[in-house]
């Protein structure tokens, strides 16, 4: 799938496989919003991600592989990048070369 194109959606539609894979557990669409917090969740009962830094590695280990997207690992940061939103902007601005 090398070469899909960068917007939004598909961003966010791999950051949800990605972390399947990285879970080991199957996630509906409906599981992983753009709102859904990565790390833990600021409302009680909300849920979250709880991704740990294993989880990050193999989320951008599969977003590189199976995209062709180059993100490194230090340009995720826990305290600007809470949601998965977050993270899929992050993506977007970092591979259209803004810092």
């Amino acid at each position: 799938m090398v070469g899909v194109p960068i917007t939004y959606e598909a961003v966010v539609d791999g950051i949800r496989v990605g972390v399947s894979r990285a879970k080991g557990v199957a996630l509906a669409p409906e599981d992983i919003t753009d709102s859904t917090p990565l790390w833990s969740a600021d409302e009680l009962g909300q849920p979250c991600l709880a991704l740990d830094s294993l989880d990050v590695l193999e989320l951008i280990v599969f977003l590189e592989d199976e995209y062709g997207w180059d993100l490194p690992e230090s340009s995720i940061d826990a305290y600007d990048c809470k949601s998965v939103g977050d993270l899929a902007t992050m993506v977007i601005e970092h591979m259209r070369g803004k810092p």
